[in-house]
């Protein structure tokens, strides 16, 4: 499946700590650690949240690795403990010596191997170009064909989508309503696409244009009117779970209240009409605010 099993070696120093520091890996790729000086002979225990063998990742689940000692020998100078790296993604590993958990730890991220076309060549991470589409811009789904060909007649070879999820009030790209609802804008009158036609699109344009689709989803941006973040309230920034927002709240209710008086006319006879038009209605309304 890979181009041949290369292995990685990542050493690792008591109390080094290297989370802001990124290790890139390959598919296919062996990564051993290994003590460093400062950990030789002693009792070490390494931890990851990369899945067994034929397991699914879970994020908040580590697992301790074993150690193999190739020699056989009492000292530490070829002992290590494996990861084989058959699944992309970002992962995190800690060790800990004796009855200290955490002593140090860092970041793994295993690089994708992306093919295209019916050969499934593959398509080098290096030399990727990316479009970006507003996936609410695009219209039905039967459509996007025509709109997204102009991407792949320039040379493109990625095409991003941004998140094709039912959309909130503010109809932000990023501001989500339902996470596993498709946008029923990408449904003309008289049908009903699902995630299973926008799958066979993305297909189409990997094995007959060559061009990979990606698209990608912002939780925190999840829309007012989103029935989990009501079920879920605690999910959300709010005056109990952060405190320290209640100034900001506190200001903007009282621009709220302001506003609403602002339309309702209260403010005509001070200059401020309730159509603000121009900049002199400006002027006089931050005059208004100031003594609101």
């Amino acid at each position: 499946m890979f181009r041949g099993q290369q292995i990685r070696v990542l050493l690792l120093n008591d109390m080094e700590r290297l989370e802001r520091t990124l290790f890139r890996l390959e598919q296919g790729f062996e990564l051993q650690f290994r003590l460093g000086p400062t950990l030789q002979g002693k009792s070490v225990h390494v931890h990851t949240d990369y899945p067994a063998h034929g397991k699914r990742f879970v994020g908040s689940s580590f697992r301790r690795l074993e150690w193999v000692n190739p020699s056989g020998r009492e000292d530490d100078s070829d002992k290590y403990c494996k990861l084989d790296l058959e699944i992309a993604g970002s992962y995190q590993y800690y060790f800990g010596c004796g009855n200290e958990e955490r002593t140090g730890g860092g970041y793994i991220v295993v690089d994708p191997v992306l093919r295209v076309g019916h050969e499934r060549k593959i398509l080098p991470l290096d030399c990727i170009t990316v479009q970006t589409y507003l996936a609410k811009c695009l219209g039905p789904l039967d459509e996007w064909l025509d709109r997204l060909r102009v991407a792949k007649e320039t040379g493109y070879n990625m095409i991003h989508f941004t998140p094709l999820q039912k959309l909130g009030l503010s109809r932000s790209c990023y501001s989500i309503a339902d996470q596993l609802e498709l946008n029923p804008d990408f449904s003309p009158p008289g049908k009903n696409y699902t995630w299973m036609d926008v799958g066979n699109l993305t297909e189409k344009l990997k094995k007959e244009w060559n061009v990979i689709c990606i698209t990608d989803v912002v939780y925190n941006h999840t829309a007012s009117n989103s029935k989990w973040i009501r079920l879920h309230p605690e999910c959300g920034y709010n005056l109990v779970n952060s405190p320290h927002l209640k100034p900001a709240w506190v200001l903007d209710r009282a621009l709220w209240h302001f506003s609403c008086a602002v339309a309702d006319g209260k403010y005509s006879d001070s200059g401020l009409p309730s159509l603000i038009e121009n900049e002199k209605h400006i002027t006089v309304s931050l005059e208004a605010v100031t003594a609101f």
